[in-house]
Parts: C-alpha cells; sequence; structure tokens
C-alpha cells in the first residue's frame, strides 16, 4: 500500500527514492499517484518543504541474479549525481557573470567562474550533504 512523505528542507526525489528502496526518482516522480506533484511541481529538481510525495510500494526486481548461498558475492550500485545549479545577482537582481568561485564538499575542491547569466553549475556525488561556496564578497553554505 501506497505511503506518503512530507518534504523537508534540503531534500530531494533522489533522496526520498533512495531512503524508500527506489534507486531512480524518476519511479517516483512519474508514478500515477503523484499526478498532482507533477502538475505542482513540472520540473522534478525543484521541491518545496511541505510538498507531498506519495511513495508506492517497492517491487521485486525483475532480474533477479542467480547466486549460491554460503558463498561471497560482489554487487555494485551505480550512484548518480546531484546537479548543483545557482544563479548569483546583486543587491539590484543584476546577475554577476564572471564571477570567480570556488566550491568546496568533502576533499574536492571545484574553481570557476559563473556564466554570462551569472549561473554556476557543478556536479555533486549523491553523498554530499553540505557544500560551501567562497566568491568576492559572498560566501554560503
Amino acid at each position: 500500500m501506497p505511503t506518503t512523505h512530507v518534504v523537508t528542507q534540503g531534500e530531494c526525489l533522489l533522496l526520498i527514492a533512495r531512503r524508500h528502496g527506489f534507486a531512480d526518482f524518476k519511479r517516483l516522480y512519474e508514478h500515477p499517484d503523484n499526478a498532482e506533484l507533477r502538475e505542482k511541481r513540472p520540473n522534478p529538481n525543484v521541491l518545496y518543504p511541505g510538498d507531498t510525495v506519495v511513495i508506492p510500494e517497492v517491487s521485486p526486481p525483475k532480474n533477479k541474479p542467480n547466486v549460491s548461498t554460503g558463498r561471497a558475492h560482489r554487487f555494485t550500485l551505480k550512484v548518480g549525481e546531484r546537479h548543483l545549479r545557482l544563479a548569483l545577482k546583486d543587491a539590484e537582481g543584476a546577475p554577476r557573470s564572471g564571477m570567480p568561485y570556488l566550491l568546496t564538499f568533502e576533499q574536492e575542491v571545484i574553481e570557476g567562474s559563473t556564466d554570462d547569466e551569472g549561473f554556476l553549475e557543478a556536479k555533486v556525488p549523491f553523498t554530499v550533504s553540505q557544500v560551501e561556496l567562497e566568491c568576492e564578497g559572498l560566501s554560503w553554505e
């Protein structure tokens, strides 16, 4: 029987899907019971606190691996990435284009500059829960 999940600050569909046993967020987003969510949020990458996501039952895998008991086996799960996209603007709302920045998470540092519209985009591993952004006159965590 399906359950519901109320979105809290900082959650995304992929995180919610993984917590409930799904490898892909699309199984949740495209489920017929989430038609109201799709209408309200046509971009699956944008959720707001208080949004409700219907969590269907997890169906067993179609292609079960044929393995024997009493032996060690190795399985690999492909873990996706999140796409971080920020728009940097000045106090008047104009894009801060060409702004150099440092984006830090875990032991990785990404150095770059915003595009003509003030956007910065980066791929961040799913396991990362916190990033730090440093820009001239701006600090965000």
